[in-house]
């Protein structure tokens, strides 16, 4: 495998990604003169998992609790599993914690978790 493709694999398995999510990484780097993606995608759904020290459920409820963001971010719901995120600046995106509605509409909503701007 290519070093980055490597990276990226030890990476997402680190941090819980999702195989679409790993996939659309590896879509990103990828030479598709080299890169069996059908391939990669079928390891990566085999790769063993550790529980996740933080869930989706827990995001959700830092959400939830204005108290819990950091000092001058804002969330307020915006229906669904669906939020509003303000950073200090006042820049703003439309976040979910809810893996189904990110996967219909990734134009629309930004996942809202680690590495991601959105994400404080």
């Amino acid at each position: 495998m290519q070093p980055n493709v490597e990276r990226v694999i030890a990476n997402a398995h680190r941090s819980g990604a999702s195989p679409g999510d790993i996939a659309r990484e590896l879509e990103a780097i990828a030479d598709p003169g080299t890169m069996n993606l059908d391939l990669l995608n079928t390891e990566i759904e085999h790769l063993p998992s550790e529980p996740a020290k933080v869930t989706m459920a827990d995001l959700a409820r830092i959400l939830n609790s204005p108290n819990l963001m950091p000092e001058g971010w804002t969330a307020s719901p915006e229906g669904w599993n669906h939020w509003r995120v303000t950073n200090p600046e006042g820049q703003w995106w439309i976040v979910t914690t809810d893996r189904a509605a990110f996967e219909y509409a990734p134009d629309r909503l930004k996942w809202w978790g680690p590495g991601s701007p959105s994400f404080p």
